[in-house]
């Protein structure tokens, strides 16, 4: 069995804060390294490539939050539930990436990329971002699709959409 816990050695206990006050992490934000670089054939050094990569998980968590809003529009409720869950975890991995200069953990867990990305929850923030994550499994496997899809409706769409885009906002500013 695959154990996030050891593998993160510790860094996954519970913390508190509220997003309402603002950004906040655990820990002072971390120095860039030394410039990040790649060598090429031809011997070349390319600098900043991190904060590239963390400009495209920025970028992809935006572009899902309009494919949420587009699935809103069509009607189609149990994938903005996805694409929230979706763009949430990339706005965490943008941070992450941009905070350590290292690509993200390969989780889908939302509370676990928090915890990794150094920010602190309030408890109703806890309550969403552990919603939100089960959304991730629930639209991808067939024998879960529908139970999944049959509890979804306009209301329920409409609230997660509007707490995602929050999120992803909030995040996304720390992510500086």
């Amino acid at each position: 069995m695959f154990d996030t816990d050891s593998m993160w050695g510790g860094l996954l206990s519970p913390r508190v804060s509220s997003p309402s006050d603002g950004p906040r992490t655990n820990r002072p934000p971390l120095a860039k390294p030394p410039g990040f670089s790649i060598a090429s054939g031809a011997g070349k050094h390319y600098d900043g490539i991190m904060d590239d990569v963390s400009r495209q998980w920025a970028d992809r968590a935006l572009y899902d939050l309009e494919t949420a809003d587009a699935m809103f529009k069509a009607g189609r409720y149990l994938y903005v539930l996805f694409c929230c869950q979706q763009a949430v975890e990339k706005a965490l991995k943008a941070v992450i990436v941009g905070q350590t200069g290292e690509l993200p953990p390969r989780v889908h867990n939302l509370l676990r990329l928090a915890e990794a990305a150094g920010i602190e929850l309030d408890c109703k923030d806890v309550r969403f971002l552990g919603e939100l994550s089960s959304y991730d499994i629930q639209s991808r496997y067939p024998e879960e699709v529908r139970p999944a899809g049959e509890c979804v409706t306009e209301t329920l769409a409409r609230e997660v959409l509007g707490k995602a885009e929050k999120t992803v906002t909030w995040v996304l500013s720390i992510r500086g």
